[in-house]
């Protein structure tokens, strides 16, 4: 069963930011679906909870150079 997050994101300013948050995401082993938006500050997110959890995917984030804000279980 897989798992559905929001992310809500901090300091996007171009949809480079977006792509490139998106990109990382993909990256994870687990990811199913990631989908980040400049203009709602969001990362809608679905992966696999065995294969890792939602500090793994706010790390990936902030390593980045953004800031998660909070996060929302769907």
């Amino acid at each position: 069963m897989n798992v559905k997050t929001i992310f809500r994101i901090r300091g996007m300013h171009c949809a480079s930011c977006a792509s490139g948050i998106e990109s990382d995401l993909k990256q994870l082993p687990g990811i199913k679906q990631a989908a980040v938006n400049i203009a709602t500050e969001k990362a809608v997110v679905e992966y696999d909870p065995t294969l890792l959890n939602d500090q793994d995917i706010q790390k990936t984030i902030e390593k980045a150079g953004f800031q998660v804000v909070f996060n929302e279980v769907t």
